[in-house]
């Protein structure tokens, strides 16, 4: 029997697998042949499984076009899932603590209201974490990193959070109840954060080409700002070059 203090649903996403690097010893994480949000049987024999104290559900769908050619599907899983997830954690006497995200604020699609609506069902006494992270993953990130050019909207503001801060500030407030928000301090646009990265990162700027994002028929209607009032303060700076030191971490 597994006695960690974190169980991750959703156990092969980018988060669970962060939480892992970061907090070996107190993570145990449940990829979906472990633990199926869509199934209850599936959930109670994983709680049964393992004693951890706090249920981290990071199982979601988070491609926006996917969710908008596929909303049966996205609300499914973004909503009765953690519906299901909620309902059997009360039962066990367990926290769950569901990660959202800033365009549950803005819920302009259908991803977003999904979000939305799943912060709305997880009783008051759990944790809802609304966020957005980067990692090495993340597009902008992953090719400035490998010297490649990237275009970065000048338009479209948003408050992002890395990984790592992200993770110990989950940690940190695991007692805390009902919504918190974890982002950066101030709001700003991906051309910005991009030419911010650039410097912390030695990289040139000119692999950055600002584009104007336009909402159209071709594109799914996203909103030009998911900025969300942060619980926290961390510069954008700050937080930076501790993702750069948790890369060096990683790399090492």
């Amino acid at each position: 029997m597994n006695t960690t203090p974190f169980l991750i649903v959703g156990g092969d996403s980018r988060l669970a697998l962060g939480f892992e690097k970061i907090y070996p010893h107190l993570v145990t994480r449940l990829p979906k042949n472990e633990c199926n949000i869509l199934n209850e049987k599936s959930i109670r024999d994983a709680l049964k499984k393992h004693q951890g104290k706090y249920i981290i559900n990071c199982a979601a769908i988070t491609d926006m076009n996917y969710c908008e050619k596929n909303p049966k599907e996205c609300f499914t899983i973004n909503i009765v899932g953690p519906y299901l997830l909620n309902a059997i954690c009360k039962e066990f006497g367990r926290k769950l603590i569901h990660i959202s995200s800033d365009y549950a604020s803005v819920d302009s699609n259908f991803y977003g209201l999904s979000k939305s609506i799943s912060e709305k069902i997880i009783d008051k006494n759990m944790l809802v974490i609304r966020t957005n992270f980067y990692d090495e993953n993340t597009y902008i990130i992953r090719e400035l990193l490998k010297n490649r050019k990237i275009e970065a909207y000048n338009n479209v503001f948003f408050n992002p959070i890395s990984i790592n801060q992200l993770i110990k500030e989950i940690v940190a407030m695991k007692n805390k109840h009902g919504l918190v928000n974890i982002f950066s301090e101030k709001k700003i646009s991906f051309t910005t954060f991009s030419i911010a990265f650039c410097a912390i990162f030695n990289k040139e700027k000119n692999l950055i080409k600002k584009v104007h994002y336009k909402n159209n028929n071709t594109h799914i209607y996203r909103p030009l700002s998911s900025y969300v009032k942060p619980d926290i303060t961390i510069k954008i700076k700050d937080d930076l070059l501790s993702f750069k030191n948790y890369l060096h971490y990683e790399n090492n």
